[in-house]
């Protein structure tokens, strides 16, 4: 189970059960190698079943598929009703389901304002909401969500993202502060630009303006495109101490200049706006 040892530091082994949403690909996939290598049960929870398949063939027992929609709060419920009556207890929820919309802001549906937000912010609220509890009722456990370096810095062209990434950053660190009372604890990795599918193409339901390099775009504001297993052991190593906010690579250093100079980031983010926006 994800117990703690007397520093308050999260351990992963034998009898953990994890529960990984988007578990199919990108980071999330990535998690959750990570924590079956150390003896956990990890349940796949992805609308991607296919994906999931093909992972759980890779990594062999202890890997479950449920296909899930974390927009819809019911099945999201029901998912974590169900895992902790047949495993007995919940001890690992990542939540990586997401995706991006890239573009001018004038030039975006007001769909494509909303869906960043009801998927990456209130898909996690979906899980969250039902988890947190168990968690509380155990004496333990740990969240991992998923952010972004644009839910701590301004990210222009990616406003509903952006808007999205720092709902779950404001959910994480001020659920974090009353999880401690219980011994459940909450990480955020803000990652910058990962080599993932979501990367080029904004992933499931997501969409890339053709005026922008995505890439390029963002190697600019927040550094070197990262691998994705460097991004999964960021989070892993932040859960095992304990840390709240994880900012891998790049994202490191514009998180301390944002905090300490946010005119010079500003100043950055439209540099780089009119160096890329194209058209």
């Amino acid at each position: 189970m994800a117990s703690r040892d007397r520093n308050g530091r999260a351990t992963v082994g034998d009898g953990t059960v994890a529960v990984v949403s988007g578990g199919a690909s990108g980071i999330g996939a990535a998690i959750a190698r990570r924590l079956h290598s150390r003896g956990a049960t990890v349940v796949l929870a992805d609308l991607d079943t296919e994906g999931a398949e093909r992972l759980r063939a890779e990594l062999g027992d202890r890997v479950e598929v449920a296909g899930l929609d974390v927009t819809d709060a019911g099945a999201c419920a029901a998912l974590v009703a169900d895992v902790t009556q047949r495993h007995g207890s919940l001890d690992v929820l990542v939540c990586s389901a997401g995706l991006a919309v890239g573009g001018p802001a004038e030039e975006l549906a007001p769909d494509l304002w909303r869906r960043p937000v009801e998927v990456n912010l209130l898909g996690t609220v979906n899980l969250v909401a039902p988890a947190y509890p168990v968690m509380v009722g155990q004496g333990r456990g740990h969240i991992i969500a998923i952010a972004s370096l644009a839910g701590l810095a301004p990210a222009p062209l990616l406003v509903g993202y952006a808007a999205s990434k720092w709902g779950v950053v404001g959910l994480a660190e001020s659920l974090r502060r009353e999880g401690r009372r219980h011994g459940v604890g909450v990480t955020t990795l803000c990652p910058g630009a990962t080599d993932t599918p979501l990367l080029r193409t904004g992933g499931r339901g997501g969409v890339v303006s053709d005026r922008i390099d995505p890439v390029s775009y963002l190697e600019a504001l927040g550094g070197p495109t990262l691998p994705v297993d460097k991004v999964a052991d960021a989070a892993l190593r932040g859960m095992a101490r304990g840390a709240g906010v994880v900012t891998p690579g790049g994202a490191a250093v514009v998180w301390r200049l944002q905090r300490w100079a946010p005119g010079l980031v500003a100043r950055i983010a439209d540099r780089t706006l009119r160096r890329h926006l194209t058209g």
